[in-house]
């Protein structure tokens, strides 16, 4: 329900409280009441199929994907398909990034949206431009700050721009939720997280100990690609 009421927004729910399904959930209602045509889910590259494809695939069986990932052809050919989830990688958004934004995508989601938290990098700055295109940003990460209140600061530019709690330059946030105590030192001031806070807005998050019971042992089945010999034999 969050979700379908914010256009924009944060889910910083902790691990294994089920992000990606009720991602996946929301999406599947727009489709089916034509309200979006087309996904882009981006990514880390290790979970792009075991993750992301997986659920589609087991919950979904009645929408497409296509992941664009390998060759640039590859690429090319998993973004301007008709299916209904273009999964990509954080970094794979260079290669084919005037593609990306040609695609009209109605949607992106972006899982662990930390991997943009230096608002310098070449992949984040391209990631705010493909943003910007595009009408609808989920965000997702169990921990947007890290290592810091000022991480949040380039999250918050790619997903909720209008904000208006958000500065216009990284340095005006930073003097808002850090000091510096000596050369090259920075340290939170006392007021950081509630700025960071009001800069994550509208967010959602819950916990594990609201959602379920941890089982004693829990089960992953993780698939390895075979060695040169193993696939020769």
């Amino acid at each position: 329900k969050f979700l379908l009421a914010n256009k924009r927004a944060f889910v910083l729910n902790e691990m294994r409280t089920g992000k990606t399904l009720s991602v996946l959930w929301a999406t599947d209602i727009l489709f089916r009441h034509n309200k979006i045509k087309k996904v882009l889910i981006v990514a880390p590259l290790t979970i792009l199929k075991l993750v992301w494809a997986k659920e589609i695939f087991c919950n979904f069986p009645h929408l497409s994907y296509a992941i664009a990932h390998g060759t640039h052809e590859k690429r090319l050919q998993a973004i301007n398909s008709s299916t209904n989830f273009v999964i990509i990688n954080h970094d794979g958004i260079k290669t084919v990034y005037n593609e990306l934004i040609n695609a009209k995508f109605d949607l992106i989601v972006i899982d662990e949206v930390t991997a943009y938290k230096n608002a310098t990098s070449d992949r984040s700055k391209l990631m705010r431009r493909i943003a910007d295109t595009i009408p609808a940003v989920w965000s997702l990460s169990g921990n947007v700050t890290p290592n810091g209140p000022t991480e949040a600061f380039s999250p918050a530019r790619i997903t909720v721009p209008n904000n208006p709690y958000l500065p216009k330059y990284y340095t005006k946030f930073r003097d808002m939720v850090e000091m510096q105590i000596a050369p090259f030192i920075w340290i939170s001031k006392p007021g950081a997280k509630d700025v960071v806070h009001r800069l994550l807005q509208p967010s959602i998050r819950f916990t594990r100990d609201q959602c379920f019971d941890v089982p004693a042992m829990t089960h992953r089945v993780i698939d390895l690609e075979l060695s040169t010999e193993q696939k020769l034999a």
